[in-house]
């Protein structure tokens, strides 16, 4: 004899359906978010691989977006509003970055910050250390990047002197009175100043999000799965034998 066994119920079935369109849709998130990043990617190359631009051309024009485009820049730098980005490490030794201005060679144009460098830390924190800086007019290539206006800063104590946890140019702008360009220069050419210029280029996370969107395709098949297996397979009719006489 057979026994009649009915299928999923209809909450089961709603459960199911709901998580399943939540997962898909997570995972389909994850796949437009890689894709976003993707093309991200695809434009910082882009820029990387045109042509320097002169900065005191493109500097003042409206519209010109000039992050992540490398660029070459003329005029002197001022030694004397330079500041050290505390707690940057190369290859497991703690260092600066060395922030320093530069006078534009064109008398009209603003100040431009120039991250020449990383140097290593001295024996002491409080002695930063000595850094070579040519005089007067230089030549500079580099890369543009726009630091963060916002930063999350464990003290309360970002300024020590010259020693700045951070670079926010706002604040560069209310301590020193320089007017600065509303962006940075990741010097990349050889100033002869002993100062390491390996920059990591951005990390845009694509293959973060590719995984995470196999994992939520991962979890709507194991709802299909528990789904069809509990549901359909395992409540199939039993069959049983022929009655004995």
């Amino acid at each position: 004899m057979s026994t009649l066994r009915r299928g999923p119920g209809l909450l089961p079935t709603i459960a199911a359906v709901i998580a399943l369109a939540l997962t898909l849709s997570a995972a389909k998130w994850q796949f437009d978010r890689a894709a976003y990043k993707a093309s991200l990617q695809a434009d910082y190359v882009a820029r990387q691989s045109a042509p320097a631009l002169k900065l005191h051309e493109h500097a003042a024009k409206e519209g010109v977006d000039l992050r992540f485009r490398r660029v070459v820049a003329n005029g002197e730098f001022l030694p004397e509003h330079g500041i050290y980005l505390d707690n940057r490490v190369r290859d497991g030794v703690a260092g600066y970055e060395v922030i320093m201005p530069l006078r534009m060679a064109e008398t009209a144009a603003r100040p431009v910050m120039v991250n020449r460098g990383w140097v290593a830390r001295g024996a002491k924190r409080s002695e930063v250390p000595a850094v070579s800086t040519p005089a007067g007019r230089v030549t500079l290539i580099g890369t543009v990047v726009v630091p963060r206006e916002e930063v999350f800063e464990l003290s309360e104590t970002t300024v020590e002197g010259r020693i700045w946890q951070n670079l926010v140019l706002s604040r560069y702008r209310a301590a020193t009175g320089l007017d600065v360009m509303d962006f940075v220069i990741q010097q990349d050419n050889d100033a002869g100043d002993g100062l390491l210029r390996r920059w990591t280029p951005p990390n845009y996370g694509i293959d973060t999000h590719r995984t995470y969107a196999v994992q939520w395709l991962i979890f709507a098949s194991l709802i299909v799965f528990f789904y069809v297996y509990y549901g359909f397979i395992r409540a199939r009719p039993q069959t049983g034998g022929s009655p004995q006489e």
